[in-house]
C-alpha cells in the first residue's frame, strides 16, 4: 500500500470516528441533505448553505448539543462552517465524499495503488 493510500485510509478513519455517534451522523445527513455540498470556492459562489440553527430544528437537538456535534463535524473534515453575523452558515466538504466512496463501493485500484 502506498503511502497516499495509508494517508487516506487514516483520514477515512476519522471521518469514521466523527460519523461513529448517533447524534453526530445525523447532524452530518442532515447537512448533506439539506444544506448543500461543495469547496469554499464553489460556496463563494453563490450556494449559502443552511444554518445551524435550521439543521438543529430540523432535528429537535439543543443548541449546545448540536454545536459540540457540529465542531466534531468540522474538525475532521466533513463540514464547514461559515459565521455570518448572528447565524452560522454550514455545508458538507464534497471531497470527503469523494474520498470515501472507493472504500465504501471495495475499489480494488484504491486499495492497491
Amino acid at each position: 500500500m502506498s503511502d497516499c493510500n495509508r494517508e487516506c485510509i487514516e483520514r477515512f478513519a476519522g471521518y469514521c470516528k466523527a460519523l461513529a455517534n448517533s447524534n453526530r451522523l445525523r447532524v452530518y445527513l442532515q447537512v448533506v441533505a439539506h444544506c448543500g455540498r461543495g469547496t469554499a470556492w464553489e460556496l463563494e459562489e453563490g450556494n449559502d448553505g443552511c444554518t445551524a440553527g435550521e439543521v438543529g430544528e430540523a432535528l429537535g437537538i439543543a443548541p449546545s448539543t448540536l454545536s459540540y456535534n457540529l465542531r466534531d463535524l468540522q474538525q475532521a473534515g466533513l463540514i464547514t462552517l461559515h459565521r455570518q453575523g448572528k447565524h452560522v452558515a454550514c455545508w458538507a466538504r464534497s471531497e470527503p465524499l469523494a474520498e470515501i466512496a472507493p472504500l465504501l463501493v471495495r475499489d480494488p485500484a484504491f486499495l492497491n495503488g
